[in-house]
């Protein structure tokens, strides 16, 4: 045996911990972007959807009172094309939809033959903090609602 000194090196562990929480830090922060985001454009959708609810009732309002005139007694009310649009246009601007979304539409007023109003509008969901991503997505998300509505006689 060789009589010696055993020195022992002891690492510094000082600082170690630093990357782990910063990397932590980072993904709880990204995390909390997501779900922040994802609820606003919840909630956004769900407001738009009401807005086209509310535009559809409108313009099922809007009869075509020729063939009533007529005699005709249909089984559903007869909804005007171009009456029906009015309506939809008149109560978004009524209302001032533009100004509640960004990026708001009208993308189609469809009246069927069976007195099926159907309304579609769409709009933008600017993100909430978006931390710097990338620039597809800087402008906002898209969202689209759409919803019907039918007058029947009773």
């Amino acid at each position: 045996m060789m009589g010696g000194i055993v020195t022992l090196r002891v690492r510094d562990e000082r600082g170690q911990i630093m990357p782990l929480v910063l990397g932590l830090s980072a993904i709880l922060v990204m995390a909390v972007l997501v779900v922040v985001n994802a609820s606003n454009a919840f909630l956004e959708r769900r407001a738009l959807v009401s807005w086209a609810d509310g535009a559809a009732s409108a313009a099922v309002q809007e009869l075509a009172v020729a063939p009533l005139y007529r005699g005709e007694v249909p089984e559903v009310l007869p909804v005007s094309q171009a009456r029906a649009h009015d309506a939809v246009s008149a109560y978004l601007a009524r209302n001032a939809a533009d100004s509640a979304f960004d990026g708001f539409r009208l993308d189609q007023v469809e009246v069927t033959g069976d007195g099926e109003v159907t309304v579609q509008l769409a709009a933008t969901v600017p993100l909430v903090l978006d931390a710097g991503l990338a620039d597809a997505v800087t402008d906002g998300v898209g969202i689209d609602a759409s919803a019907s509505a039918v007058a029947e006689l009773r």
